[in-house]
């Protein structure tokens, strides 16, 4: 077995894990992008040195990048509102 794939198969449970055990939005939201880390590295070790794949990563990280700025923006805006960023109190609330 490859070790690539291991290493991905860990990291892809650790951030599940992550985004089922914590509470708050910014630890949720690091462990959704270890989550996809891994399946690019997973992407990575089964297309091994083709330039297709490389190029399809560098898309994907591309749009993590906008996916990032975006929430990150949101995050803010929402601490700023409400002053917390516990879910489970967030859950309550009526938009």
């Amino acid at each position: 077995m490859n070790h690539f794939l291991l290493i991905s198969l860990i990291l892809f449970t650790l951030g599940l894990w992550g985004v089922l055990r914590s509470a708050s939005l910014l630890k949720i939201f690091m462990s959704v992008e270890v989550m996809l880390a891994s399946i690019n590295l997973f992407i990575l070790s089964l297309a091994g040195d083709g330039a297709k794949s490389s190029v399809f990563i560098m898309f994907v990280w591309l749009i993590s990048v906008a996916e990032i700025s975006i929430v990150l923006a949101l995050f803010i805006l929402m601490y700023r509102r409400l002053k917390m960023m516990d879910v489970n109190t967030l859950k309550k609330l009526k938009w």
